[in-house]
């Protein structure tokens, strides 16, 4: 009984607000009520009774579900088991099936399917979609490993039981099942990588279909399959390189076709995978690994016509083939990149180097230091490297840095030792290496060699070299000369083709283009059947032709005629500038010129892409009809004359003359 009103008025309020709280819970959020999965430890069945008696409260098992011997025959008392470390099913005479685990989706260490005698289907395993992941593994999957064993079930006659089954990790071992006509079971693996894969002693089975979801393995055996025509379900299947392992394709006597098997066996031919692989003992076309590779035939691209003039290279060509249904040509890469010869600006300073001496030197180079050319290949940059010559009796005393113009400090050279001798020049970058310790973006474009920036960083301004001697000894050496290299390049582009031709409408004129062409055959490489090939680009004359938009006749002061005019975007033509010629009869031409706008970074293009600008055309006479055209102009010449436009100019309106303003304003 309460004794204070307020506190028992206290309490029946908390405890309505309780009750509130369960009822608004169970109506907006029942989940949250739902009782937690029951949890529990392995579990070995060796009796029926034994399963009977299993709590189906528990649906996770923290460890391993071990069914064994001759006594089970019936598994529907584990129906809510979701998840367990492994599932091992061997030794029973009475299951043909099972039923029973239609609720499992999770084996995280290992499934084995193991020596069931009268094991038909693995019905009932249509929810497991993961096996493997978890690397402690248990002692029931020590033996085996990660993955998925189905092993020796004599009357086991396909795998469909695993349709959802898409992540794999570890082994998939298939192994002496005498009645297993196929693996499409399987089929719905995808992107897995396995340590090993072994498919062995399967007496009936006629063809890997099904694997297709295999892109790697470490190691491999496909061996004492009496009945197997074929491997294409593995086309997909690529090495994963370790030394200690070897391959296995031998005595499967009907295995005639083993194409499927090229992009692990890298074709088209590698001695080293010669020396790991036991090949032998199959049917004629796979008895050897060179049967393999000859096997798959490849045909690389051939160019039927090029042209390359004013920014645009055109080409057809004829598309690589491959004469196996397994590897179609899916299409080709082209891939380009330009450069064009360095230019070297050099200081000779002539200082000696010796007995831990440090010298430092400082230069401004500008003449030969450029950037990139501008434009729409938004990829051109510019590439620049250090270079220096220097002799010492002994090279490895000697570093080296360098400081640039944006305050990056290369190390240039250090401690690099190389055979003292009568000649103990060093020319630098091509006897000494170079370690890059620079800011993230800065990357090595040519091992060793070239630096890269980007077009918007200027290269010029004032760089600075030091050599230390880091010795004292009575060596000593001499610093010839140093100073940068640069050029300009654009990066490398990959443009994916469909069809058999190529157009690239924004590369830069005189610059040379190296590029290759590669058949896109994945997993199978085309690398080496690539067609590599060069081209530069000429400048040719304008090809087109400046249009007018509209003349005004302009008289202020003097008269004037201000031509407006666009022109189709074409930086490839590299126009330089624009000459207006206005002509009447009777009269002398007039002319009007201005720099061009095209290719200027900050121009304003309409939506067509053309660009328009005016010019004024001055020096023509009063009230007279002109006719006036445009012509644009690069390093080559002119291009094609514009439209001619007419206009009549207009009278000047001058003011009245001094005296006549006088007489004017005079008082009678």
């Amino acid at each position: 009984m309460c004794m204070i009103m307020s506190t028992c008025v206290s309490k029946r309020l908390i405890m309505a607000q309780i009750a509130l709280a369960v009822v608004l819970l169970k109506v907006f959020s029942p989940s949250l009520l739902a009782a937690p999965a029951n949890v529990c430890g392995s579990v070995e069945f060796s009796t029926q009774a034994q399963v009977d008696a299993f709590d189906q409260g528990c649906t996770i098992i923290d460890g391993h579900l071990t069914i064994v011997g001759d006594d089970i025959q019936n598994l529907s008392r584990l129906g809510n088991i979701q998840q367990v470390d492994s599932l091992q099913v061997i030794l029973t005479t009475k299951l043909s099936n099972l039923s029973g685990l239609s609720a499992l989706t999770t084996a995280t260490q290992c499934v084995v399917i193991e020596q069931n005698a009268n094991l038909v289907s693995l019905t009932g395993l249509e929810k497991l979609a993961t096996i493997g992941g978890e690397p402690n593994l248990g002692a029931n999957c020590q033996v085996f490993g990660l993955g998925l064993h189905v092993m020796w079930n004599n009357h086991l006659r396909d795998l469909d039981g695993l349709k959802v089954l898409s992540s794999l990790v570890g082994n998939l071992s298939v192994v002496n099942n005498d009645d297993l006509d196929d693996v499409r079971g399987l089929a719905a693996l995808s992107d897995v990588t396995l340590d090993i894969l072994e498919v062995r002693d399967n007496a009936t089975l006629t063809h890997l279909d099904g694997l297709e979801g295999l892109i790697g393995a470490r190691t491999l055996n496909i061996s004492y399959n009496d009945l197997l025509l074929h491997v294409d379900g593995l086309r997909n299947l690529q090495r994963i390189y370790d030394p200690a392992t070897t391959f296995n394709v031998l005595e499967n006597p009907r295995l005639g076709r083993c194409e499927g098997l090229a992009p692990f066996f890298y074709w088209p031919g590698s001695e080293s995978i010669r020396d790991i692989s036991i090949f032998e003992d199959n049917d004629v076309g796979c008895d050897t690994i060179d049967q393999l590779w000859a096997s798959v035939v490849m045909t690389a691209p051939v160019i039927r016509s090029l042209t390359a003039a004013n920014g645009r290279m055109a080409m057809e060509f004829t598309p690589a083939t491959v004469n196996t249904a397994l590897f179609p040509v899916r299409g080709h890469n082209l891939i380009c990149s330009g450069s064009e010869p360095a230019a070297t600006q050099l200081t000779f300073p002539l200082r000696t180097i010796a007995n831990g001496q440090t010298i430092t030197e400082s230069h401004y180079f500008s003449t030969d230091i450029r950037e990139g050319r501008l434009g729409q290949a938004s990829s051109s940059r510019s590439v620049w490297s250090p270079y220096f010559k220097v002799w010492h009796q002994s090279p490895s005393e000697l570093s080296a840095t360098m400081v640039t113009p944006w305050g990056e400090e290369i190390l240039l050279l250090d401690q690099f030792d190389i055979e003292s001798g009568d000649d103990n020049f060093m020319i630098f970058p091509d006897d000494v290496y170079l370690a890059l310790q620079g800011t993230d973006d800065e990357e090595r474009v040519f091992p060793g060699l070239w630096f890269l920036r980007e077009v918007d960083q200027e290269l010029q301004g004032t760089y600075e070299v030091t050599f230390t001697d880091s010795i004292i000894t009575n060596s000593y050496g001499r610093l010839s000369n140093w100073g940068v290299a640069s050029a300009n390049e654009v990066a490398p582009n990959e443009f994916p083709l469909q069809g058999s031709s190529a157009v690239l409408d924004t590369v830069l004129n005189e610059l040379e283009y190296a590029c290759l062409l590669e058949p896109v055959t994945r997993p199978l490489s085309g690398y080496e059947h690539r067609l590599v090939f060069e081209f530069t680009s000429e400048l040719d004359l304008p090809q087109s032709a400046p249009q007018i938009v509209s003349v005004t006749p302009q008289a202020d002061g003097e008269a004037s005629i201000l031509v407006e005019f666009s022109q189709p975007w074409a930086w490839h033509a590299e126009l330089q500038d624009y000459l207006v010629t206005c002509e009447a009869e009777g009269e002398e031409p007039a002319y009007g010129y201005a720099l061009a706008d095209n290719g200027n970074a900050n121009q304003v293009m309409a939506a067509d892409g053309s660009v328009t600008q005016a010019i004024l055309v001055e020096g023509v006479s009063e009230e007279v009809e002109y006719s006036c055209s445009v012509t644009g102009y690069n390093r080559r010449g002119g291009g094609p004359a514009s439209n001619v436009a007419s206009v009549t100019t207009e009278a000047v309106i001058r003011g009245l003359p001094i005296w006549l303003l006088y007489e004017a304003t005079r008082t009678p």
